[in-house]
């Protein structure tokens, strides 16, 4: 089974997950921003738990 790695937007609050590729970029670079594919915004993700798919 694949793990679901979610974060959620601070600027508006939705949440999505990260798909394998680039979640293995931020856990190598914790300061890697990502972009909320909702409102556009850049931001620095805090990881949540991963949920089993």
């Amino acid at each position: 089974m694949s793990s679901v790695y979610y974060v959620t937007c601070p600027a508006c609050s939705k949440r999505y997950y990260l798909d394998r590729m680039l979640h293995a970029i931020v856990i190598r670079d914790p300061e890697q921003q990502v972009k909320c594919p909702f409102c556009k915004t850049e931001f620095v993700p805090e990881m949540t738990s991963p949920k089993k798919a």
